[in-house]
């Protein structure tokens, strides 16, 4: 592989005292991770043996605005006079995102002035206070008058804390995606043009996503597109964690390779992670026939232009086939949607609905059951089945599930998984994906559910996913992922196998046996 020099924009700090004030705070790991031991030595260390010139420092999650944490402003304060004393002993190889105490946006304007920086970090969210929210306008206004570049990494959402490696590998990377829509949906990015962007992880699935929630977007923003056009140039997304053929192509689409950086995510991330990324970047290159100008741009020279403020044009583009995994299948059977108010009223009057449909179709149709009435939907599965239905349609609502319920009931999953028949999961939301809680219940259904382990029983080629907004294939890496390393150390051994050696990853394969629409 060729040591081509290297700009890092996703390296993170994590110094004592933010260690300490997290661990009084009642934070001991992020994400089912400990926080790793880390010193500017350190960093300098593994810089040198990636060929990264110069990194860009920031704080990863949950930041400073966290329970317990008596005053996240004083604690921005020390991070930040901690960072720019390590970035004075070394300007030639650091520099560093500002952190901000995102949830007090007062404090927030104060600390820009107070650091005159140009150059700040953000949470996608602060609890649970989205980029759209006109409170945050005062913010935006400020960094839009400094031309600021804006780097934005994930976060939880209030209430999921307890859900493992589901948050880095899955729902964190949604944030990022549904902060960034819920800021091009508010109109954000007409109003505060100036601001340039750097999207961590490439902005989760927002590559994938756009043109599904573009479709919706341009009833409430029928300009959308030419507004994109105008504002691309200012949105760079980076490589961390993505490094996979169903995930390259469609970044390098975005905006064209000259909006791309590269992040290591060192050290919450193992630099072999970082080499495994440049590969992959490297191979599309030549596979792309980029040429040496483009490839030294994601690598480096994207990073200086990005500071330097000069934008070039940043055309969207079809991405090309790396993988023979498609987004879609084509129509799948059992779409028709249901009628208006189907689920309104109480349990006892969707039972009597869901009897009334199931009784008016034919041999070849698909019967409704109602994941959150285990009990009614596993006599109303016989009773169908019986009756030589195709299949079942399983509308999703994983919001609805009672309190310390984790998962869709295993009684359900066992008496769907019985038969050979059709299975088709479907949110029961409608609306723009990630803006519209529940709409990618199709997603999530398989992400947790890899991780809880609790798919094992069904056949990846009896299932159909709808409106996935076409995500399966670019996520189907990292929901793999979860399936192993939910098991532990163990599990980490079983992927590293399947993948590496066998490569035949269970996960994988059972999304790519899926129905996708």
């Amino acid at each position: 592989m060729r040591h081509l020099p290297k700009w890092d924009l996703h390296h993170h700090v994590v110094p004592n005292c933010y260690v300490d004030a997290m661990r009084a705070a009642g934070v001991t790991q992020v994400g089912g991770f400990r926080f790793p031991r880390w010193t500017p030595e350190r960093s300098l260390r593994t810089m040198d043996s990636l060929h990264i010139e110069r990194a860009w420092l920031s704080l990863s999650s949950p930041g400073v605005c966290v329970d317990g944490i008596a005053d996240p402003a004083a604690l921005a304060r020390q991070l930040n006079d901690t960072l720019a004393a390590i970035v004075a002993t070394r300007p030639d190889r650091f520099g560093w995102f500002t952190t901000l105490p995102q949830a007090d946006v007062a404090a927030s304007v104060a600390e820009i002035e107070r650091t005159d920086t140009r150059a700040v970090g953000l949470l996608s969210n602060a609890a649970d206070v989205h980029f759209g929210h006109p409170d945050l306008d005062p913010l935006w206004s400020t960094l839009d008058e400094r031309s600021a570049v804006v780097y934005v990494h994930p976060n939880g959402r209030p209430g999921t804390d307890d859900a493992g490696l589901l948050n880095p590998l899955y729902l964190w990377q949604n944030d990022t995606a549904r902060t960034m829509l819920d800021f091009l949906r508010a109109g954000g990015h007409v109003r505060y043009p100036n601001i340039r962007w750097v999207l961590s992880h490439a902005g989760g699935p927002l590559p994938a996503i756009l043109d599904d929630v573009l479709r919706g977007l341009r009833r409430e923003r029928p300009a959308i597109d030419a507004e994109l056009d105008a504002w691309r140039p200012h949105v760079f997304l980076d490589t961390a964690s993505k490094a996979y053929d169903e995930q390259v192509p469609a970044i390098l689409a975005f905006g064209g390779p000259g909006q791309v950086t590269f992040g290591s995510d060192f050290p919450w991330a193992r630099p072999t992670a970082a080499r495994m990324i440049a590969r992959a970047y490297q191979r599309a290159a030549q596979r792309l026939e980029l040429g040496e100008e483009q490839l030294r741009g994601i690598f480096r020279d994207n990073a200086v232009r990005l500071f330097a403020r000069e934008d070039r044009p940043a055309p969207r583009t079809t991405p090309p086939a790396f993988s023979d995994f498609p987004a879609t299948t084509g129509p799948q059977p059992g779409g028709r949607p249901l009628p208006d108010g189907f689920w309104d009223g109480g349990d006892a009057p969707v039972r009597e609905r869901i009897v009334l449909h199931n009784d008016s179709l034919g041999a070849g149709d698909l019967a409704v059951v109602d994941m959150l009435q285990p009990d009614f939907s596993i006599d109303e599965i016989g009773r169908c089945r019986r009756r030589g239905v195709a299949g079942l349609r399983v509308p999703l609502d994983l919001a609805g599930l009672a309190p310390g319920q984790d998962f869709v009931d295993q009684r359900l999953l066992d008496a769907l998984a019985k038969g050979t028949d059709l299975l088709r999961f479907e949110p029961r939301a409608d609306g723009l994906p990630l803006l519209t809680e529940g709409r990618l219940d199709a997603v999530l259904f398989c992400a947790q559910g890899q991780w809880l382990r609790r798919l094992d029983r069904i056949r990846g080629s009896r299932v159909i996913l709808a409106q996935t907004a076409g995500a399966i294939p670019y996520l189907a890496r990292p929901i793999d992922i979860l399936r192993y390393l939910g098991r532990g150390r163990l599990g980490a051994l079983a992927y590293a196998w399947a993948t590496f050696v066998v490569r035949r990853p269970a996960g994988y394969r059972w999304l790519r046996a899926t129905g996708r629409e």
